[in-house]
């Protein structure tokens, strides 16, 4: 097997096993090697975020997609009267409770965005003149 194909491998065994040693394991490469290539192997490190990456972004658009769905259910879990009382009032928190935490996500970048604006530095009127001359 070549170097290039034993190093997928061990990036497809390092994305999928709970440690170094399992993924080493599954890859059929030592420990050793794997933690060596982890550790100081540029090349290795690259491939690896790469595709680390990339099985974020897939796992984020699957997250995405199923949020319609997931967000439909609990809205006809509220309105569902054969529901139990307690399974709809749990699902409007949770529609509450995401409603708020996306708010307060966007009150907190508009209140950083101004901190950012307010620590610049403020001139005086003689000091934009002398930047004007």
């Amino acid at each position: 097997m070549t170097k290039s194909r034993r190093r997928d491998r061990a990036i497809a065994a390092l994305l999928s096993e709970r440690s170094v040693e399992a993924a080493a394991k599954v890859a059929n490469v030592p420990a050793r090697t794997l933690h060596r290539w982890l550790a100081t192997d540029a090349e290795f490190q690259a491939a690896y975020r790469t595709a680390s990456q990339q099985v974020l972004v897939s796992t984020v658009t699957a997250l995405r997609a199923a949020s319609a769905e997931a967000v439909e259910l609990l809205r006809a879990t509220v309105t569902n009267k054969e529901e139990s009382g307690s399974v709809r009032v749990r699902a409007a928190q949770v529609i509450l409770d995401t409603a708020f935490k996306n708010e307060l996500d966007e009150l907190a970048a508009r209140i950083a965005a101004l901190e950012a604006e307010s620590a610049a530095p403020v001139l005086t009127t003689a000091q934009k003149e002398r930047q004007d001359a």
